[in-house]
């Protein structure tokens, strides 16, 4: 599987506009997955290889929040076939 990205360098793309359940690769790089309004999963880390880790906190232990900044958000995923 391969995700392809449009640039979002001049968007402030945030937290708040993942949907739970969602993916999004959070602003160290990480690709994650959305479990609450202030928590998520990381699935890979920056090179794509599978890191488990959850997060309550961001990349500078601040609470996550809805205006934590992201790097992108992807596409809503309805089913993964398996």
């Amino acid at each position: 599987m391969k995700f392809i990205y449009k640039d979002n360098n001049n968007i402030k793309l945030t937290f708040g506009q993942v949907e739970e359940d969602q993916f999004f690769i959070d602003k160290a790089g990480r690709f994650c997955q959305k479990t609450g309004p202030e928590s998520y999963h990381s699935i890979a880390d920056v090179n794509g290889k599978p890191y488990a880790c959850t997060f309550d906190l961001d990349v500078d232990d601040k609470p996550i929040d809805d205006d934590t900044p992201i790097s992108a958000k992807l596409n809503l995923v309805e089913k993964i076939e398996f």
